[in-house]
């Protein structure tokens, strides 16, 4: 199962629903504090975490995350940012995340990352 993180409901909606196409069950939070929450409560294989939400970054999150007696070492993380640059995917890159998608999402780069962690999808 996947969990899909960022503060902005239209693009939870719109992302929910297309993972959910793609076959996979999919949880919305809207900041981190229900992010955290349902981290604890749910054994998700894969998070998708905006860069910027209300009370924490992106990466900020993912290091919470990651500290978590629950976490997992499968437990796939993909940043999200409307800007691709080199110090955001270095800031992705230190806090643990697997990748950065640029947003808007295409699609075909859903479908290649989800493709790409696939395995460890339950």
């Amino acid at each position: 199962s996947i969990l899909f993180v960022d503060d902005d409901v239209a693009t939870c909606l719109i992302m929910q629903r297309m993972i959910q196409n793609l076959g996979h069950r999919c949880d919305v939070a809207h900041s981190s504090d229900e992010a955290l929450t349902a981290v604890s409560n749910n054994n998700y294989s894969m998070l998708f975490i905006d860069a910027y939400l209300p009370t924490s970054s992106g990466w900020d999150l993912a290091c919470e995350i990651q500290s978590l007696p629950k976490a997992i070492h499968s437990r796939r993380i993909i940043g999200m940012s409307s800007m691709k640059v080199s110090f955001l995917e270095k800031r992705f890159e230190d806090a643990g995340m697997d990748t950065l998608l640029t947003k808007p999402i295409q699609r075909r780069d859903l479908v290649s990352v989800i493709g790409v962690h696939a395995e460890t999808l339950i």
